[in-house]
């Protein structure tokens, strides 16, 4: 289905939220008014701006740091829940 731009009110999308999901789902651009100002659009994840796209790191990666602050702490954490805080902490 080809993507469009329609206009939902704030109060459409309050009222009618996985409805309206279901649209931008099905390739639908939204843009949601209140009286009748734009004020935000709502579209597919597929044609969101690729600089817009959440970074991921990958599990490998992740686990691996995990791992390695795991065996050798630094500081005086209590517990693994500290280390693991600590290592959430890098990027």
């Amino acid at each position: 289905m080809p993507s469009s731009s329609r206009c939902v009110t704030a109060r459409q999308l309050k009222n009618n939220t996985g409805e309206t999901l279901r649209r931008v789902c099905h390739g639908e651009n939204l843009t949601i008014t209140n009286r009748g100002t734009p004020i935000a659009v709502i579209l597919p994840f597929s044609a969101a701006p690729t600089t817009q796209k959440p970074a991921v790191r990958p599990f490998e990666e992740a686990w691996t740091d995990i791992l390695q602050t795991l065996a050798h702490p630094r500081g005086r954490q209590s517990s693994w829940r500290a280390l693991l805080r600590r290592s959430r902490r890098r990027t």
